[in-house]
C-alpha cells in the first residue's frame, strides 16, 4: 500500500491523539477524518472489508456508475439502534467536522438518480 507523506502525517497524530486525549474526543475524531481523506484506497478498501467481517454495516442497497458501493442511511440507523433522526443529525454532524477540518465533503450522494439500486 503506496501511503502519501500527508497520510502518514496525519495517521501518526491520530495514533498520538487516541493516546493522550482518546478516542472519543472531537480533536481525535477530527484528526481520524484528515486520516480518511488522505488514505490510499486500500486503506478504505480493508477498512469496508472489516467493516462487513464486524457486521458493522447493512447490506449495500446500490452503487454508483464507478462500482462505490452505496448504503441507506435508514439502514446503517436501523443497524446500529438509532433513529433515521438520530443518523441524519450524525450526518450533519460528520459534515460539520469535515468543514472545520478544511476537507470537501463531495463524498455524500443525496441525488438518489446517481444511484442504481438492487432490484
Amino acid at each position: 500500500m503506496k501511503k502519501s507523506q500527508q497520510f502518514q502525517d496525519a495517521f501518526d497524530r491520530y495514533q498520538h491523539l487516541v493516546k493522550t486525549l482518546g478516542i472519543d474526543h472531537e480533536i481525535t475524531k477530527q484528526v481520524w477524518m484528515v486520516v480518511w481523506e488522505y488514505a490510499p484506497k486500500e486503506f478504505h478498501d480493508l477498512a469496508h472489508e472489516i467493516a462487513i467481517e464486524m457486521d458493522w454495516m447493512p447490506e449495500a442497497t446500490g452503487n454508483l456508475d464507478d462500482g462505490t458501493v452505496m448504503y441507506s442511511l435508514a439502514d446503517i440507523a436501523a443497524k446500529h439502534g438509532r433513529t433515521i433522526q438520530q443518523a441524519e443529525q450524525d450526518l450533519r454532524d460528520m459534515l460539520a467536522a469535515r468543514a472545520d477540518a478544511g476537507l470537501i465533503n463531495s463524498g455524500v450522494v443525496t441525488d438518489q438518480n446517481l444511484i442504481h439500486r438492487k432490484q
